[in-house]
């Protein structure tokens, strides 16, 4: 793997000269390895022509903001790419260079962590939220159903703040203020949104934002709910119980969902969260990994559990990220080194000693043996659950 460095062919702009490198899974152009390279990549690749101040992915899409200008690529599947393409599904791909550049005034600041399908959200350096792409179930939250090719402004707010997380589920999104207020909308099955509406009866679909709690610090969603630390450490749950996600020793849908948030345990020392399909993972302040949910793709060595189990005796894990929908979690730790676990395809725990075909992991594994993937650099597992196989980081 070439070693990261300034200097990115052409101009740096307000990257500051960043090179941006994925791996994994290209089907759809997503890697942006240019027109008509749709290769799989076991090894991280360089994407020419871009050096972005922020970067992620949707299901078959990547989308960087450069000099405060928002580049799209990938498929075209419901407007996703935001250029006023088509809304129909499939009409194409877009492969880069060369980039699409997402229609409309500009001034982006911080994208969506990702999501499995064909939407996106932005925020602008003016506080405002912005999506595009599809809608059927009111996962942009402007009020209505109807897919949009073109960013729409999310209400009339500007207190979203550049700094604002965003990430998507299934046909839901949730996103956490500069002020620490968590809110959500979109598809809601099963309590999934966490905003005290439930989700067993007919009606799932809630296309306005919707305030799920405040004194946020982090929070991670997944397919039928999510969970969130408090500002003083607290952990909570919400949605379905399935395979134990809600980490309250109870498992099952129907009956046991929580449509608003339910604190577990009584601990102050929860950290960053993150979580993939089925599972949820956490470090803790003293920098032990934690997790509850699905053993099948996740760290419980095969097991499913109902409340947080510690993975190992390790302290120094400490950001941790993930495919959302995809059954792969990741978590660099203080050391700067990557490392992964849960169901590899397309080589994706490249030179982990394991080969490069379709398995399943249950322990972390280190993922190369590269240092870098810590600050100052960023690493970002894919948000995208279909596309299986993007991550990238960037100096």
């Amino acid at each position: 793997m070439p070693n990261l460095k300034k200097g990115l062919m052409g101009a740096a702009g307000a990257g500051g000269g960043n090179e941006v490198y994925a791996w994994g899974k290209g089907n759809q152009g997503n890697l942006a390895q240019g027109s008509g390279n749709l290769n799989n990549y076991s090894s991280p690749v360089l994407i020419a022509g871009l050096a972005p101040s922020n970067f992620a992915f949707s299901g078959f899409n990547g989308f960087a903001i450069q000099d405060g200008n928002l580049y799209s690529w990938g498929t075209y599947t419901f407007g996703v790419l935001g250029d006023n393409g088509a809304t129909v599904s499939p009409p194409g791909k877009r492969y880069a260079p060369p980039f699409a550049t997402v229609v409309g005034t500009q001034g982006f600041a911080k994208l969506s962590e990702g999501n499995g399908g064909f939407w996106f959200h932005a925020t602008k350096t003016d506080g405002t939220l912005w999506a595009w792409g599809d809608n059927t179930k009111g996962q942009l939250g402007d009020g209505t159903n109807v897919t949009k090719s073109s960013p729409v402004q999310i209400g009339a707010l500007t207190d979203w703040g550049s700094t604002c997380k965003i990430r998507g589920s299934l046909d839901a999104t949730t996103a956490l203020k500069a002020d620490g207020s968590l809110w959500a909308w979109g598809r809601n099955r099963f309590g999934a949104l966490g905003v005290n509406q439930p989700g067993s009866g007919g009606t799932y679909d809630i296309s306005s934002p919707v305030q799920i709690k405040t004194g946020v610090a982090d929070f991670t969603v997944q397919r039928y709910g999510g969970a969130l630390v408090t500002t003083s450490g607290e952990l909570f749950t919400w949605g379905a119980g399935r395979k134990g996600l809600l980490g309250n020793s109870t498992s099952g849908y129907v009956g046991i969902e929580k449509s608003s948030p339910i604190q577990i345990g009584a601990l102050t020392d929860w950290g960053k969260l993150a979580s993939v399909n089925s599972t949820i993972h956490c470090v803790k302040t003293d920098g032990t990994l934690w997790a509850w949910g699905a053993g099948t793709y996740g760290p419980n060595a095969g097991t499913n559990v109902s409340s947080p189990v510690q993975i190992g005796a390790l302290t120094d894990w400490a950001t941790p990220d993930s495919n959302t929908d995809a059954y792969l979690g990741w978590c660099v730790k203080t050391d700067g080194t990557l490392w992964g676990w849960g169901m590899q395809k397309y080589g994706m725990f490249q030179n982990a000693g394991i080969g490069t075909g379709d398995q399943t992991v249950n322990s972390p594994i280190q993922v190369g043996t590269q240092t870098h993937y810590g600050p100052p650099n960023k690493f970002k597992g894919s948000g995208g659950g279909r596309t299986v196989a993007r991550v990238m980081y960037i100096e």
